[in-house]
């Protein structure tokens, strides 16, 4: 069975991501099993059994969410090549397929029906959706610039100039630098 919903995925891998955010009171949101579980759960991965998940299982998912993040290190960087770099080094663990999709029939990139491995699940549907995204014309994954955010986001803009996660950072990025340029600071 090919999986291709390139949205759906982009947004898991956004969601992967901001299980940390720096503006929280607790900013590690990915640290108990039950974090796995409601992440899973909001994915809408309802046939995984989240009974059977461990310790060991977030620690994974974690590793692999700071991998997924120095790709998008490199794709913010504007670093094409080293994002490419490290987007294969994901790839090189999972088996992406290749496979006639949908009522048109065209060929699109996707992952193989993987069963019911929380963790292989992410590395496999996280991996293929980093890779189009960065092979995707008109797409761009970006980390937000407002210090110290470094949420994720997938820029889908026609101009392709989006620097903040959200409209709070965009403020927030906004008032200080209104504030540093009050006090003389440029």
């Amino acid at each position: 069975m090919i999986v291709d919903d390139r949205a759906r995925d982009l947004d898991l891998v956004v969601a992967l991501l901001n299980t940390y955010d720096a503006y929280d009171a607790r900013p590690e949101r990915l640290d108990t099993v039950a974090s796995l579980a409601r992440l899973v759960e909001a994915v809408g991965w309802d046939d995984l059994p989240t009974s059977r998940l461990a310790a060991r299982d977030v620690l994974a998912v974690k590793r692999l969410r700071e991998q997924v993040r120095s790709v998008f290190d490199a794709a913010a960087a504007g670093d094409a090549a080293e994002a490419g770099r490290r987007c294969n080094h994901l790839l090189a663990r999972v088996r992406p397929v290749l496979a006639l999709h949908g009522v048109e029939q065209r060929l699109a990139l996707g992952v193989a029906d993987v069963g019911h491995e929380v963790v292989q699940r992410f590395e496999q549907h996280v991996s293929v959706a980093v890779a189009v995204g960065l092979a995707t014309p008109g797409v761009r994954l970006g980390l937000c610039d407002a210090h110290p955010c470094h949420c994720a986001y997938v820029d889908r803009s026609r101009a392709g100039t989006r620097r903040f996660c959200c409209e709070l950072c965009a403020d927030r990025y906004a008032a200080a630098a209104y504030r540093r340029r009050r006090r003389g600071g440029g």
